[in-house]
């Protein structure tokens, strides 16, 4: 629920936003002074009705393409845009400890490459204690996911095509 004011003068919903609509209207909001407040009770439902893998690995696709677009509409904002922190753990989790540990491998000594599927254990586990083990195992290859989906928007950025979605279903 919004300020019709408020709402008019952010300029309402950015139609070229693929994933994270709101977060990058109450990031416009609050640049105009405007207060986010949320109210701690469930308002609504959404039920994705995801059945299989490829569906839920198309919107993790997605998610990654709209935390590239939205950090880009945002970076120059308070704290640095939105889902920055999103963006670096993709970069590292599934981009450079894994080249890291390739390059190792091949310049150092062949065993340094299971630093990558070691770190990544580690991390599995230490996930695990908090979400349970499924959602660890998503949380982790959802990060590649994610990755193709920021890397999929920078070169459409890098094209001039902005806008478009990823269909999950």
């Amino acid at each position: 629920m919004f300020r019709c004011s408020a709402y008019r003068e952010a300029g309402g919903f950015d139609p070229r936003i693929l994933a994270g609509e709101e977060p990058e209207l109450c990031a416009r909001l609050r640049r105009k002074g405007w207060l986010i407040m949320r109210i701690d009770a469930p308002m609504t439902i959404h039920d994705a009705a995801m059945k299989r893998f490829s569906q839920w690995w198309m919107r993790a696709i997605r998610s990654g393409m709209g935390y590239g677009q939205a950090w880009s509409l945002t970076r120059h904002g308070e704290g640095e845009g939105l889902y920055r922190r999103e963006i670096w753990r993709a970069l590292i989790w599934a981009g450079s400890l894994p080249l890291i540990g390739m390059a190792l491998a091949v310049l150092v000594k062949p065993a340094l490459i299971l630093l990558w599927p070691g770190l990544t254990a580690l991390q599995f586990l230490r996930l695990a204690v908090r979400k349970g083990p499924f959602a660890s195992f998503l949380s982790i290859v959802g990060k590649y996911a994610e990755l193709i989906g920021i890397a999929w928007f920078a070169v459409r950025r890098l094209r001039g095509r902005v806008g478009g979605t990823v269909m999950y279903k």
